[in-house]
This record gives structure tokens, sequence and C-alpha cells, in this order.
């Protein structure tokens, strides 16, 4: 507090290092503790003539949030980069929509490190930052489940299953033979990993959760 002599012109307490607020510079103080009064200056004479509270003046700074692709292969702009993110300390604003992909994974969010670390923002979530910041890419892996009738073409009739993708292992249902394969003198029992029958066997609908491209 600031002792002063009403009508007496005095200057006002200098706040140099006093008081900081991250992603803000010091611009004064106010009367108004939303900054519509009154404003004086750093250390300015001031004449008063009665009891007064002074409220520190806050000036937001612009800062850029930097996006860094994570392993990415590609991306939808020709410059195959993501342009930084320019915003002001304080107010919130939503991400810019990713624009990278990686072949054989799907795009999980940010992250503040890079490499494989826990997601903190998703795509185009709203965000509040007070200061540069650089988030990076998060992938998931999907691993692709494809189906193969195991004869030569002409030698079977249907239609093979579609392929069908593992998010991050997650586990899928095996496809039934709804497209009505068959093979001569032969009856459908299931599928198998190897193509002579001495890998894995997985009967129709049941679970499977792969670890990779099968």
């Amino acid at each position: 507090s600031l002792t002063y002599t009403a009508g007496v012109a005095k200057a006002l307490t200098s706040n140099t290092t006093q008081i900081t607020r991250t992603g803000f510079t010091f611009g004064g103080w106010t009367t108004n503790a939303d900054g519509t009064g009154t404003t004086y200056t750093n250390s300015q004479s001031v004449t008063l003539y009665s009891n007064v509270t002074l409220y520190a003046k806050w000036l937001a700074g612009t800062f850029a949030v930097t996006f860094g692709s994570n392993t990415a292969t590609g991306s939808k702009l020709t410059t195959n980069n993501m342009p930084n993110q320019s915003f002001t300390a304080g107010t919130p604003f939503t991400l810019s929509a990713n624009v990278w992909y990686k072949t054989g994974f799907l795009f999980a969010g940010w992250s503040a490190t890079n490499g494989t670390s826990t997601v903190i923002y998703t795509d185009q979530q709203q965000v509040t930052l007070y200061g540069a910041t650089t988030i990076y890419a998060q992938w998931t892996p999907v691993f692709v489940v494809s189906y193969n009738a195991n004869a030569t073409a002409g030698s079977f009739t249907g239609t093979v299953p579609a392929s069908a993708n593992s998010v991050n292992g997650a586990a899928i249902t095996v496809a039934t033979n709804s497209g009505n394969l068959a093979k001569s003198g032969l009856t459908f029992a299931g599928w198998n990993t190897k193509a002579d029958g001495t890998g894995t066997s997985y009967f129709a609908g049941s679970s499977f959760a792969p670890t990779k491209d099968t």
C-alpha cells in the first residue's frame, strides 16, 4: 500500500517484478478490475483526495501453436506441413484441423511430447493457452484383416468377405461365409492364417484381436 497526502502529487509504486501474469504484460493501473476505469501508467505521479484501490491492467500477448507431425507419411497440403496457429493468451480458440496422415495408422489427437505419449487435445479441440506451445500428432495403429478364398480363380464360387480394420488391436468378429464361398468336393470349415491350413484356425463368427496385418 502507498500512503499519500490528499492533494499532494506523488508517484505510484512501480511494478517491475512484484507481480507478473503468464502470457500477459503489465499495462499500468486502473480504478476498475475490468479495466474500464481511470488508467495510470507505471510510476505515474498522481494527485488523489481519498482512499483508492488500483488494479493491475494486463495486456494479453500473442503467441503461436507449432504442430509436429511425429512420423506422419504425408499431408493434405502440398507443403506437407501445418502452418503455425496464432492465438491471444487467455482467449479460447479452436486448434487447426489435422492435415497429416500416416499409412496404417489413425490420427488420435495431439500430445505435449514427440514419440508415443498421452493425448492431451483432440482434433479441433477448443483450448486456452498462455504462451508459445508445440504439440505433436499421435497415431493409433490399424491392423487390416483380409480374407482369401485359397483357391485359384475359377475353381470356387461365391464372394470373399471384405477386409476388416482393427484399431489398436481391438478384437473383431471373424467373417462368416455370408458370400457362400464354395469349392467343388469340399466343405467350408473356417479360416486359417496359412494357405496349407497349418497356421492358427478361426471359426467364422469367433473373436480375433490381431497384432499385425493378417
